[in-house]
């Protein structure tokens, strides 16, 4: 059943894109939308720096004639990521825009693939990962969901054997820092503070070359740029608040006032935050500290959308990985599957009530708590690792179907005592 959901969902997505490339003409699809859409913001952006005008990404009318004449079309993406995240797309804005977008896709995939495989091996558990839905929404949208999960998920298995390196890693995230406010949290708590050290030195140096480059005005602009993108995005709700998966966004759609929608949002954030602190600060783990993390950066941002669920899918992998090595709770193979299907079902649910369904945001809080929950339960029955272990694999041989037979079996059905030899 696997592996036809899998193959099935694979087949669907590659068809959709053989279409839509085959229909596409230049760099706008049948609909007249560009390829790879939100690559727009990120190519145009890259090649106002290259030629001088890195500032005015951030003034949305000179970004607006830049996409027209980039594309043709009237349809706008706006750039609102930090200036560090220009030294990653200017250069790509020095290549043709769909070689530039092929680049751009096939790079993130494959560090997202890699550390996806790293996490969960073998080729069903590949299968499975490619086969998400998540993946072509990402694809489709030509975002930073595969960067982002390749980050935190290759942070956190650096960080017991090379934190200086996974400081590296976690301080990259610093051109989407909304997103990554708990690793400041969750580093301190494991009291990693080569890891912290490193990220610090990597937010800073990536800031001094940014001044270096285009001095003081390009951090004005981003700043702002912040107004417009809050005013518009956030509040405004400008690519529709069904396609977001925070708390903020669904209390927006439901007509909730913005300013209980920030206070709510806050609440979920700082609680996310205190339960995290445990967890980071003792022995779980690695695997439940990477699903705690990766699932609370999702619910501490106020701004994400459904191409940002990559990061879910690391998480339901650590989670899964720690499963097979250790045998699944009650209903936790089930909310992997939930967390692996969770964009369609958002989709479905719209498109049936036509008002925003949290439907991932429930994903994301339910394997944070499951991740929580099994950390604690592994501490109270003294099963828990030494802090600096390095995250065990499940064994090489055996098949991800074999092994998740295995532990549901175990965990199902527990052995029977030999009977004795009657007289």
């Amino acid at each position: 059943m696997i592996v036809f959901a899998s193959l099935v969902s694979l087949a669907a997505g590659l068809a959709g894109l053989a279409v839509g490339i085959a229909t596409a003409g230049g760099t706008l699809d049948a609909l007249g939308r560009p390829i790879g859409t939100d690559f727009t913001s990120l190519y145009s952006a890259g090649r106002l720096a290259l030629e001088g005008r890195a500032a005015q990404a951030y003034d949305w009318t000179v970004l607006r004639q830049a996409q027209a004449d980039l594309h043709g079309g009237t349809l706008f993406y706006p750039w609102s990521y930090p200036p560090l995240f220009l030294l990653a797309v200017a250069p790509l804005a020095a290549l043709p825009y769909l070689p530039a977008l092929a680049v751009w896709q096939g790079a993130s995939l494959a560090a997202a693939t890699a550390v996806f495989s790293a996490i969960l091996p073998g080729r069903l558990a590949l299968l499975c990962g490619l086969a998400s839905p998540v993946v072509l929404v990402c694809l489709v949208h030509g975002q930073t969901g595969f960067l982002v999960a390749a980050l935190f998920a290759g942070g956190v298995l650096a960080l017991p054997r090379r934190p200086a390196l996974a400081g590296l890693l976690f301080g990259l995230l610093a051109f989407k820092p909304h997103i990554a406010l708990l690793v400041p949290v969750c580093l301190v708590a494991a009291g990693s503070w080569r890891a912290v050290a490193s990220a610090a030195t990597t937010v800073l140096a990536g800031g001094l070359l940014t001044l270096a480059l285009w001095g003081p005005a390009i951090w004005e602009a981003f700043l702002a740029g912040l107004v417009a993108t809050e005013a518009a995005v956030l509040r405004g709700g400008g690519p529709g608040f069904h396609n977001f998966t925070s708390l903020f966004a669904a209390l927006r759609g439901w007509g909730v006032p913005a300013e209980a929608a920030y206070g709510a949002q806050a609440g979920l954030a700082a609680a996310a935050a205190i339960a995290c602190v445990p967890v980071w600060r003792g022995r779980a783990d690695m695997r439940l500290k990477g699903a705690v993390l990766l699932s609370g950066a999702l619910l501490c941002a106020p701004y994400t959308l459904d191409y940002d669920l990559v990061l879910l899918g690391m998480a339901a992998a650590f989670l899964a990985a720690h499963g097979l090595a250790r045998g699944f709770g009650p209903w936790q193979a089930t909310l992997v599957a939930v967390a692996w299907i969770a964009p369609t079902l958002g989709d479905v649910a719209f498109t049936v009530t036509s008002l925003p369904v949290p439907i991932a945001l429930a994903a994301s809080g339910s394997v944070f708590l499951t991740a929580v929950r099994a950390s604690r339960a592994a501490h109270r029955a003294g099963r828990a690792e030494p802090p600096r272990a390095a995250p065990v694999r499940p064994a090489p041989r055996a098949g991800l179907r074999a092994r998740l037979s295995s532990a549901r079996r175990g965990a199902r059905w527990p052995r029977r005592r030999a009977r004795p030899a009657s007289a």
